[in-house]
């Protein structure tokens, strides 16, 4: 565990400032620095992930999971990473690599599919909206979106694992209504919100400026629009999701928070999001059940 730094405002200080971060694991810059090619092969991933052999084993066991059924048995990483596809391994290769350090399990209410369910989905929507929008309106870098969407409530797995008692509480206050904002009520029961903690915990381990704003931006009641293009893109897929969860089509504020996004695109991206849903959730069981 390494030292809260100073660079987190309250009342994040005021309730984790006695703790010690999680460190973050060795090797994890490189491996973001390999994923964040995305013209990247399955070849060229399977040989960045030989220097991970956990990560390695997990790929493998997936690719032969029922979730895959896979033809035949995979009994190598380069197959799995075929077997799976690059979207697939990249996405999972980082849930693996950052849940290493956490345990939530102190907390009763958060549940693990669930969290990375919502996590996958929302980096998968995340990345379809970033193919819809030109480099020049700050579009078009999947991975980096991909990654913000993965680690979008990176927050919320740091308070389940250093304030469960309260987490569990303002957990058990949204599954009772989930209109109520989890943030806020993490605020008013914890004492920081996911989206604040997981800037601060980005901002202490060193990750790219445009990431550790996203994760604290997202949300149109965080400022996003004058966060810039990435915590646009976040927001707009989270709320993406939640509306997929509820079958409730596309928001209507998402084409005023992301104006970049023509609506034929957010439609699209919205149906693919809903059809996904039930496939990612499998995916996320497989990985973190149990």
């Amino acid at each position: 565990m390494t030292d809260m730094t100073s660079a987190c405002n309250a009342p994040v200080l005021d309730t984790l400032s006695s703790r010690r971060l999680p460190v973050i694991p060795i090797g994890t810059f490189d491996l973001l620095a390999a994923l964040d090619d995305d013209s990247i092969g399955f070849r060229e991933i399977a040989t960045v992930l030989e220097r991970f052999p956990t990560i390695a084993a997990r790929l493998i066991q997936l690719a032969n999971s029922s979730w895959s059924s896979p033809v035949a048995e995979v009994s190598s990483l380069d197959a799995a990473c075929s077997r799976l596809g690059v979207d697939v391994v990249k996405s999972t290769s980082v849930a693996l690599l950052v849940s290493a350090p956490f345990d939530p399990c102190r907390c009763p209410a958060f549940e693990p599919r669930r969290y990375w369910a919502r996590a996958l989905a929302v980096a998968e929507a995340a990345s379809h909206l970033a193919a819809c929008i030109g480099s020049e309106a700050g579009g078009g870098d999947l991975q980096s979106a991909r990654t913000a969407g993965l680690l979008h409530n990176l927050g919320l797995l740091w308070l389940a694992d250093q304030l469960p008692e309260p987490t569990h509480l303002a957990l058990l206050k949204w599954a009772r209504d989930p209109d109520v904002s989890l943030d806020r009520s993490l605020m008013e029961l914890a004492g920081a919100g996911y989206r604040q903690a997981g800037g601060c915990l980005a901002r202490a381990w060193g990750l790219p400026s445009s990431l550790v704003t996203a994760l604290e931006h997202q949300g149109r009641d965080r400022g996003q629009a004058d966060a810039g293009p990435l915590a646009k893109l976040t927001g707009m897929a989270v709320s993406m999701v939640a509306a997929a969860e509820a079958g409730s089509g596309v928001p209507a504020h998402c084409a005023a928070d992301c104006p970049a996004v023509p609506a034929a695109d957010a439609e699209r991206v919205y149906r693919h999001t809903a059809q996904q849903l039930e496939r990612i959730e499998g995916l996320a069981g497989s990985l973190f059940d149990g």
